[in-house]
Protein backbone atom coordinates (compact mmCIF):
# COMPACT_ATOMS: atom_id res chain seq x y z
CA UNK A 1 0.00 0.00 0.00
CA UNK A 2 1.50 3.76 -1.07
CA UNK A 3 1.41 4.58 2.94
CA UNK A 4 4.12 2.42 3.72
CA UNK A 5 6.36 4.20 1.53
CA UNK A 6 8.93 6.17 3.90
CA UNK A 7 8.80 9.30 2.00
CA UNK A 8 5.03 9.01 2.24
CA UNK A 9 5.07 8.58 5.94
CA UNK A 10 7.56 11.19 6.39
CA UNK A 11 5.45 13.41 4.42
CA UNK A 12 2.29 12.87 6.02
CA UNK A 13 3.89 14.01 9.01
CA UNK A 14 4.32 17.82 7.57
CA UNK A 15 7.85 17.79 7.97
CA UNK A 16 8.14 20.09 4.64
CA UNK A 17 5.18 20.59 2.23
CA UNK A 18 7.25 19.68 -0.79
CA UNK A 19 7.73 15.97 -1.04
CA UNK A 20 10.44 16.62 -3.40
CA UNK A 21 12.66 18.22 -0.40
CA UNK A 22 11.77 15.04 1.46
CA UNK A 23 12.83 12.52 -1.46
CA UNK A 24 15.94 14.15 -1.49
CA UNK A 25 16.83 14.28 2.26
CA UNK A 26 16.18 10.26 1.92
CA UNK A 27 18.25 9.93 -1.44
CA UNK A 28 21.03 11.77 0.94
CA UNK A 29 21.00 9.16 3.48
CA UNK A 30 19.56 11.46 5.89
CA UNK A 31 17.27 9.41 7.67
CA UNK A 32 17.40 6.15 9.41
CA UNK A 33 15.40 2.71 9.57
CA UNK A 34 15.89 0.96 12.61
CA UNK A 35 19.73 1.99 13.34
CA UNK A 36 20.61 1.63 9.58
CA UNK A 37 20.63 4.53 6.62
CA UNK A 38 17.88 4.48 4.58
CA UNK A 39 18.82 5.99 0.45
CA UNK A 40 15.41 4.84 -1.35
CA UNK A 41 12.56 6.89 -0.71
CA UNK A 42 9.97 4.00 -2.01
CA UNK A 43 11.10 1.52 0.57
CA UNK A 44 8.02 -0.04 2.30
CA UNK A 45 8.03 0.01 6.07
CA UNK A 46 6.46 -2.54 7.92
CA UNK A 47 4.69 -2.06 11.29
CA UNK A 48 7.11 -1.41 14.64
CA UNK A 49 9.99 -0.29 11.52
CA UNK A 50 11.59 3.09 13.45
CA UNK A 51 12.43 5.72 11.89
CA UNK A 52 15.20 9.01 12.67
CA UNK A 53 16.56 12.08 11.45
CA UNK A 54 20.90 11.38 11.19
CA UNK A 55 21.47 14.99 12.20
CA UNK A 56 19.33 15.56 14.65
CA UNK A 57 20.30 19.15 15.80
CA UNK A 58 19.74 20.07 12.36
CA UNK A 59 16.79 18.38 11.79
CA UNK A 60 15.08 20.13 15.11
CA UNK A 61 16.40 23.48 14.21
CA UNK A 62 14.82 23.13 11.02
CA UNK A 63 11.20 21.95 12.80
CA UNK A 64 11.90 25.23 15.38
CA UNK A 65 11.88 27.09 12.51
CA UNK A 66 9.57 26.12 10.45
CA UNK A 67 7.01 26.47 13.83
CA UNK A 68 8.10 29.86 15.34
CA UNK A 69 8.77 31.63 12.52
CA UNK A 70 6.75 30.50 9.95
CA UNK A 71 3.71 29.51 12.47
CA UNK A 72 3.66 25.62 10.71
CA UNK A 73 2.32 23.49 12.96
CA UNK A 74 2.93 19.65 12.34
CA UNK A 75 0.23 17.41 12.86
CA UNK A 76 -0.10 13.61 13.39
CA UNK A 77 -2.57 11.47 11.18
CA UNK A 78 -4.51 9.37 12.69
CA UNK A 79 -4.16 6.33 11.46
CA UNK A 80 -0.11 6.66 13.25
Amino acid sequence: FIEGRLDTIIYRLNISKNPGYIRQLINHGNFLRNGKRVFFPNQQYQLFDVFSPIDKKKFYKKIYYQIIKLGFFFGIPRYM
